[in-house]
């Protein structure tokens, strides 16, 4: 009997000691309060915690930064003739120099120029149409007395620019002598889809890419249609798919959760997951998880909610696609999950020792 009760004490032990390896529910583990560290599996993780000194900047906010050296333009462009485009030229007191064809316009070719009688070719393009004109007059000034020059651009196809993604009709558009601004622009594609995501749009140029929310720029005294397009300019429209973050851990609703145009703060998450969980959760140990893969970094913020005064931490803390919100077990809510484990063991090892007793 003693050796069966020294066997069911070690096997008991055996088990807690598995029971505790194998206890559900991420953990946490040994993050020291703030420093770098590399995991088990080669990641570079920045842990830091959260106080009123140090809350996190969003891709937003930096890209609303980065998108001021969009807005410096003070007056409209003039448009500048380009290969493509096809002027109407009219000459109001000599009409029967303008040959027959020329009710269609005269197209700049590739290199830049037009063919017009007297003169023959004459370079366009990189001109304004007042500048144009002011040439074109004084070319023929040669050969007429009073030549009276009127030209006006009769089809804009020289300068595009590109419009794709969550958008009705993707392709490339013109730019006239009206200027297109980003709202403009989005119309020309025949607006956005349903699903498009409004607070995500690229735009680029010049190689580089800008990060743009129309909700941003509004709420930056950033008005979008003082944002003028250029010739080459590419727009992309993401959807609302890209905008995601994930709630895990002990929240009263664990899900993956949409950021709305306006933003989202921690707070906010807290409260579309239904809280955090009276009986289970760690309220001093809740942890924003953001990936930076271009920097090969992972920054783990982590926020003490158990004061009242650190809730508005997670009111300023403001969310970005992709961050993971983790809240933590307390420390009851993991021994009864390793008890959970434990009890039909225990219970399985003690009808063998009653059984033992009985067949002695």
């Amino acid at each position: 009997m003693l050796r069966l009760t020294q066997w069911i004490v070690i096997s008991v032990s055996v088990s807690f000691l598995f029971a505790c390896a194998l206890a559900p529910g991420m953990r946490v583990g040994d993050l020291p309060p703030s420093g770098q560290l590399i995991s088990e599996k080669g990641l570079n993780i920045q842990v830091e915690t959260i106080n009123s000194n140090n809350i996190p900047v969003t891709k937003n906010e930096n890209n609303t930064i980065e998108a001021l050296s969009l807005f410096d333009q003070k007056t409209h462009p003039i448009y500048l003739l380009a290969p493509g485009d096809v002027l109407g030229i009219n000459l109001w007191a000599n009409p029967e120099i303008t040959p027959p064809g020329a009710a269609s316009g005269f197209t700049i070719d590739q290199q830049g120029y037009i063919a017009f009688p007297l003169i023959g070719r004459i370079k366009a393009a990189g001109e304004s149409l007042e500048g144009f004109s002011a040439k074109l007059q004084s070319r023929l000034s040669t050969y007429l007395k009073h030549p009276d020059v009127q030209v006006v651009v009769l089809a804009y196809v020289g300068r595009k620019f590109y419009v794709d993604g969550a958008v009705k009709a993707s392709g490339q558009f013109s730019i006239s002598n009206q200027p297109q601004n980003i709202l403009s622009a989005l119309a020309s594609a025949g607006g956005a889809i349903e699903t498009a995501d409004m607070s995500n749009i690229l735009l680029t140029r010049n190689g580089k890419s800008y990060h743009l929310g129309l909700f941003d720029l509004q709420k930056n005294n950033l008005s979008p249609s003082k944002l003028l397009l250029r010739e080459g300019d590419s727009v992309h429209v993401y959807t609302a798919e890209n905008r995601k973050l994930y709630l895990l851990g002990e929240a009263g609703d664990p899900s993956a959760l949409l950021i709305p145009e306006q933003g989202m703060s921690l707070a906010n998450v807290i409260g579309e997951g239904r809280g955090l969980n009276p009986l289970t959760s760690d309220r001093a140990q809740v942890y924003v998880v953001r990936d930076n893969a271009k920097n090969n970094l992972t920054n783990i913020y982590h926020v003490d909610l158990s004061t009242i005064a650190n809730l508005a931490l997670a009111d300023r803390f403001k969310m970005q696609p992709n961050d993971i919100v983790y809240v933590d077990a307390s420390g009851l809510a993991r021994w009864s999950r390793v008890l959970n484990l434990l009890l039909p063991s225990a219970q399985g090892l003690g009808s063998i020792s009653a059984t033992g007793r009985i067949y002695k």
